[in-house]
Formats: structure tokens, sequence, C-alpha cells
């Protein structure tokens, strides 16, 4: 008979932290939310300007003036 009561008592469990505080663990969902927008963000900027920069690398590449190149002096 102990046996059944210390399975009821294992069985019979409080509520967890979430069930107990549903705002604290919403404003956790809403930071973390907000912490990934602010981050992608600053990593969409970074890779633009990376491409813009390789853009204007190429460009300036393509369009340099080619060196004259003179005769010998005889």
């Amino acid at each position: 008979m102990p046996a059944i009561t210390y399975t009821n008592v294992l069985a019979k469990r409080g509520k967890n932290f979430a069930q107990r505080q549903p705002g604290v663990v919403l404003v956790f969902c809403i930071i973390g939310a907000l912490a990934l927008l602010i981050i992608s963000l600053i990593v969409v900027k970074k890779r633009a300007e990376a491409n813009k920069r390789k853009e204007d690398a190429a460009h300036r590449k393509m369009n340099a003036a080619p060196k004259m190149q003179t005769a010998p002096a005889v």
C-alpha cells in the first residue's frame, strides 16, 4: 500500500513556472523577438554595405583608364 501513495505523490505535481507566471514568459518572448529583429537588421545593413563596397570596387576597376605606353626613345 505505501507504493500506491508514493506514486500518487509523484504523479501529483504542482504548476511549473510558466503556468504560474504567464506574463513573465510573454515578456521574455517579446524581448527575444525584438533582439532577433535588431540583430537581423544589423546583419542586413552590414551585408548591404559590403555588397555596395564590392560593386563600387568592381565598377572602378572596369572603368579605370588604361595606362598608355610610351614608345622607347631611339
